[in-house]
């Protein structure tokens, strides 16, 4: 969970980024990283389920 102060603060988007660090004996930077594509967040009220 992410606390934020509203709903002014929420991200219009987000991505994931992954990390992994490599031996140093290989031939790469110390670290590679990933970026996803941004994915949209939906600002609707969450639904609500109550019992039937």
């Amino acid at each position: 969970d992410l606390p934020f102060a509203g709903p002014d603060d929420l991200p219009a988007a987000v991505a994931h980024r992954i990390t992994t660090t490599v031996p140093p004996e290989l031939p790469v930077p110390g670290s590679i990283a990933f970026i996803g594509d941004a994915v949209d967040v939906d600002l609707r009220p969450p639904v609500v389920l109550g019992p039937p």
